[in-house]
């Protein structure tokens, strides 16, 4: 080969990296971004359910609430003096499981939540995880 034939050959191989590294360098920050849109939405995602989760334990809590005080009105210990009949010993205990069974039904849908809310952060876990690239890509060119 000519010495100007191997000089062509060198610059063709030197170009041929420079676009090589460029195109490299350009899906690396491709990638970066990508992954930096997908926390931005995971955090978003995260804030949207978070504050579901709150919106319906507060309406969970004040409808447990209102059955209570009203369950307590028809008691007699929450009767004022002169007022209707007592209730009798089955609306009691009927108030009472109903109390209960409210009672329980906030515990479950809160338990119910904060596992759903759990599971979703194991999800955004596990994504973050895998759109890490791998470590030999990461700290340096890939190895062969």
């Amino acid at each position: 080969m000519s010495g100007i034939a191997h000089l062509q050959a060198v610059q063709v191989m030197v170009n041929a990296q420079k676009t090589a590294e460029r195109f490299v360098g350009e899906a690396r920050q491709y990638c970066r971004e990508l992954a930096e849109n997908a926390r931005q939405r995971r955090d978003q995602l995260l804030a949207e359910a978070r504050l579901s989760a709150a919106k319906l334990m507060e309406r969970a809590d004040s409808e447990a609430r209102m059955a209570v005080a009203e369950a307590a009105a028809r008691t007699p210990a929450a009767a004022p003096a002169g007022a209707a009949a007592p209730a009798s010993s089955s609306e009691q205990e009927n108030l009472q499981e109903e109390i209960t069974y409210l009672r329980m039904y906030s515990e479950v849908y809160r338990t119910h939540l904060r596992t759903y809310l759990e599971a979703l952060l194991r999800n955004v876990d596990d994504w973050a995880r895998a759109e890490q690239p791998p470590a030999s890509v990461e700290h340096g060119r890939p190895q062969a």
